[in-house]
């Protein structure tokens, strides 16, 4: 019974790397499901939420344009300085939406320092893995000491010692020493 609970919960509401791409580039992360899939680790949860809403932050600001009011100085600043720092910021607006970036070589090694930090060999998607396994497997072994101890306490009235020995080949041991060297008392 407690195992078809372990399946069901691992198979429970986690994202999986599909469907957190997807939700992030359509802008709906459910950042709850991003907290209960990352909880392995306060430090991945932290992390990730962190990384999470700095992405959505440079979303929202690269799809809204920005729109400069020169109007504002006119009459407070020379007209010819208005005007000159106005056509440097159209080039220099025009220059960034043309796509020619000249910050592109940066942005691609962050990208992929960012995508080491999740992808490689000791990146957090390996250390969820781990540390998934051996969640796994610790609640394998406290299933089985469980069921080791209903089954000791179902039958501790009509079991004999030589039944508990059976089960328990230490205490067998442990006990052939002590009557081998003649150790009667506690």
């Amino acid at each position: 019974m407690m195992k078809e609970k372990i399946g069901e919960a691992k198979g429970g509401g986690d994202y999986t790397v599909e469907a957190f791409t997807a939700a992030l580039n359509a802008g709906t992360v459910d950042t709850g499901l991003l907290s209960s899939t990352m909880d392995f680790s306060d430090e991945a949860r932290k992390l990730s939420l962190k990384l999470n809403m700095q992405t959505m932050t440079m979303k929202k600001e690269m799809e809204s344009p920005i729109a400069a009011d020169f109007s504002a100085y006119e009459g407070k600043i020379d007209a010819s300085v208005i005007s000159q720092v106005q056509a440097i910021y159209e080039s220099e607006l025009a220059a960034a939406q043309s796509g020619e970036d000249p910050n592109a070589a940066e942005l691609a090694r962050i990208e992929k320092e960012i995508s080491a930090m999740f992808h490689g060999p000791d990146g957090l998607l390996e250390a969820a893995s781990k540390e998934e396994k051996a969640a796994e497997a610790g609640l394998l072994q406290c299933i089985a000491d469980m069921e080791k101890i209903e089954l000791d306490v179902t039958g501790v009235a009509d079991v004999t010692i030589g039944e508990i020995l059976d089960r328990e080949p230490e205490l067998r041991a442990e006990i052939e020493e002590e009557i081998k060297n003649n150790i009667w008392a506690p």
